[in-house]
C-alpha cells in the first residue's frame, strides 16, 4: 500500500527542477516545469530523446490538488544507460535519502520513430509513455484516480 501511495504522490505532482550542474549542453536551467510552460533555452534546441535527457536532475516536488499546493519536498531523476540498446535506468528519488528513497525503473523504447516509450516499474506494472514536443507524457490509472505525468 505504502508504494501505491507513493506512486500517487509522484504522479499528483507539478515539478520544478533547478539543474545543480551544467547538462550534456552545457547549459544551465532554473524552473523547468513539467507543465506546457517550456524553458526558451530548451525550445530552441534540437534535443534528442532519450540520449540529451541522460543525468542527474534535482530540484523541489510540489505536490497540488484542487485546493492548490499541498505539500513540496526534495526530488530527483536519474537517467543513465544500460548494457541493453533501446533501454534505460529512469529512477526517481523522493527525499533527501537517496537509496531508501530511489524506486529504479526502466525506460523502453516501444517505437523511437513514433515517440512511443514504456516506464518498467519492475513489478508487472508497465506504463505507457509518448515524447510529445520534447516533453514525456504518460496518462493512467491508479487506485481509482486518472493521473497525467509529464517529464
Amino acid at each position: 500500500m505504502l508504494r501505491y501511495f507513493t506512486v500517487l504522490i509522484c504522479l499528483l505532482v507539478m515539478l520544478s527542477c533547478k539543474v545543480t550542474k551544467k547538462d550534456s549542453l552545457g547549459l544551465i536551467s532554473e524552473n523547468l516545469k513539467t507543465t506546457n510552460i517550456s524553458n526558451p533555452e530548451y525550445s530552441k534546441l534540437n534535443l534528442n530523446f532519450p540520449d540529451d535527457w541522460l543525468g542527474f536532475w534535482e530540484g523541489d516536488l510540489h505536490i497540488y490538488d484542487e485546493m492548490g499546493l499541498q505539500q513540496s519536498l526534495p526530488m530527483a531523476l536519474d537517467n543513465s544507460i544500460t548494457g541493453v540498446k533501446g533501454q534505460f535506468t529512469w529512477a526517481i528519488i523522493y527525499g533527501t535519502d537517496s537509496i531508501a528513497g530511489r524506486r529504479d525503473y526502466l525506460l523502453k523504447e516501444v517505437d523511437k520513430n513514433k515517440g512511443h516509450y514504456m516506464v518498467d516499474e519492475k513489478n508487472g506494472i508497465l506504463l505507457d509513455a509518448y515524447l510529445i514536443d520534447n516533453e514525456l507524457v504518460s496518462v493512467f490509472e491508479v487506485m481509482g484516480n486518472s493521473l497525467t505525468s509529464t517529464y
